[in-house]
Order: C-alpha cells, then sequence, then structure tokens
C-alpha cells in the first residue's frame, strides 16, 4: 500500500518515491485518476488497489484507457495543480474545486478540430463560472494542457483523435463501452515478448499481459526497466512464489506458456530444486484466487 499521511492523502515524499520505482511523471495524476475510477481504495495502512483493479488489470488496452480517460475528464480538482491557500491536499483527498469545470470547457470548446490556444484565450467566455483570479486561471489551464498531454488527449494545438472520441462520449450513459468501442482501432492491445534465459533471467519487450506481470512479480524480482525489463529468478523468488501457492510444475507449465518456449534447463533445475517453506493449500493456490 501507499502510505498515507496522517491528515489523508499520499504525501511529496512518497510520490517521490513511487516516481522512481514505477517509472511514471506525475504520479499524483494516476492516484487521483486511479482513486475516482474505483481502483485505488483506502486501506488501513494506506491506499491500495480496489476489488476492482484485478479485472480492470485484466480487460483490453481500450476498456483501461476508457476508465482512466473518464475518470480523469469528471475530477473536479486538477490532479497536477492541487494547492490552496493553506498549501496542498494530497491525493486523492477531496478538494473543492472549478478546476474540473475549467478542463472540460477547454477540452469541449476545442473539439472539432478547432484551435487549443484559441480556446485557452477565450476560455472566459466558455467557462464564465469559474472563480479564478487571472494567475489561477492560468494555472489550471497550464494543468489541464499538461494532463491531456499524458493522457493521451491533446496533440500540439489540437485534440488528438483519442481526445475527440473522449469529448463526444463523455455524456454518455455506456461512456467506457462506447469509448473503447471507439479507440479500438487506435489503441490495439500490445504484444510483449518474453524471453526466458539461461543466465536465469527473463527479458520483457513491451507491456506484458495481467497475467505474465502477476506472474513475473511473484517469481522472479525486477532488475531493470526500460524498453526492455529484465527480471530475475532466484531460489529466494521462486520459494516464494512457491509458498504463494504454486507447485513447482505449474510454475514451469505457466513459463512455458507465457515465454511460448521451453524453460531453460537451469532455470527449470531451479525451480524442481526450491521446495516450498510450508504446505501448500487450496486458499494460496493460483487457481483459487
Amino acid at each position: 500500500p501507499l502510505p498515507a499521511l496522517k491528515r489523508g492523502g499520499v504525501g511529496v515524499r512518497e510520490r517521490g518515491r513511487l516516481t522512481k520505482r514505477v517509472g511514471v511523471v506525475e504520479p499524483a495524476l494516476w492516484i487521483d485518476v486511479a482513486f475516482e475510477a474505483g481502483l485505488l481504495g483506502r486501506m488501513m495502512a494506506g491506499y491500495g488497489p480496489s476489488d476492482e483493479y484485478d479485472a480492470w488489470r485484466a480487460g483490453s488496452t481500450t476498456q483501461r484507457w476508457a476508465t482512466a480517460a473518464l475518470a480523469w475528464f469528471a475530477l473536479e480538482p486538477a490532479p497536477t495543480s492541487r494547492e490552496t491557500d493553506d498549501g496542498e491536499v494530497p491525493p486523492p483527498e477531496q478538494l473543492h474545486s472549478w478546476a474540473g469545470m475549467v478542463r472540460r470547457a477547454l477540452l469541449r470548446a476545442a473539439a472539432g478540430g478547432r484551435s487549443l490556444r484559441a480556446a485557452q484565450a477565450e476560455i472566459g467566455w466558455f467557462c464564465p463560472l469559474a472563480h479564478y483570479d487571472d494567475a489561477g486561471l492560468k494555472r489550471k489551464l497550464a494543468a489541464a494542457v499538461r494532463e491531456a498531454e499524458l493522457m493521451g488527449v491533446i496533440s500540439g494545438d489540437r485534440l488528438s483523435a483519442l481526445g475527440e472520441e473522449l469529448v463526444a462520449a463523455a455524456d454518455r450513459a455506456d461512456a467506457v463501452g462506447v469509448l473503447a468501442a471507439a479507440s479500438a482501432v487506435l489503441l490495439p492491445d500490445s504484444s510483449a515478448r518474453l524471453v526466458l534465459q539461461s543466465d536465469l533471467t527473463a527479458l520483457v519487450s513491451g507491456q506484458p499481459s495481467a497475467a505474465a506481470a502477476s506472474l513475473l512479480a511473484e517469481a522472479a524480482a525486477l532488475e531493470t526497466r526500460g524498453a526492455a525489463a529484465i527480471w530475475r529468478f532466484s531460489q529466494q523468488s521462486v520459494r516464494s512464489a512457491l509458498d504463494q501457492g504454486w507447485s513447482a510444475d505449474e510454475l514451469l507449465d505457466r513459463l512455458t506458456e507465457i515465454s511460448e518456449r521451453p524453460v531453460p534447463p537451469p532455470l527449470a533445475y531451479l525451480v524442481a530444486a526450491s521446495p516450498a517453506l510450508r504446505p501448500r493449500s487450496p486458499r494460496s493456490s493460483p487457481r483459487a484466487r
């Protein structure tokens, strides 16, 4: 779980740590989006994945993006501009704000291929009820543009094709399904290549499937992240997977399935020679989970 501050929310220090660990910029944006989408919830120790997260993670690329994009579009605060007179209100704590009104007005004004900069220049006409002074309005517009770039909603001075579809679907009762279907051609499911190597590493290029990512997280340790990620298997990591309910045969079968090739002998021997520390029970079985 992400540790929470005593007053609630995820603090600056923890967000900085999250940036280094996960490799994302503007973690406040993703925390707010995940919370708004119901994927992140409050726990005793802070904030962690909700019951809905696993189903979302296993969905198609378009379904995942549509859920996240619509959650961002509906947010009332600007995740990257949560300042108040008393300081910052850390995400995902509630914050009364007109930033969401500004964001939605800006994107709707720029829909249909119109200039984003022109819409910003006349935002007072498109959004007359946002009670900001000039400096405050400028900050919220800058935040809206920055976040829209990260969401893939704008490109240069125009809405992207994804942005046009988002604005068109946002007010629909079945918005997620409509947006997912409309963006299917624009966001095809990515395919990752996973190569198991004789030095007890796995080389992963691209975005792995939910099943592959879960298996690697349970049975190996991430060494490097970049265009390609390297995961290393060790006696400790394999034993941890066995302790969580995998049997050696199940683990080898799944590794063969996700890599689409036989497991290298050194890795097969490591798995076979790493007994679990505690007896396997149906409750902890991967198939039962």
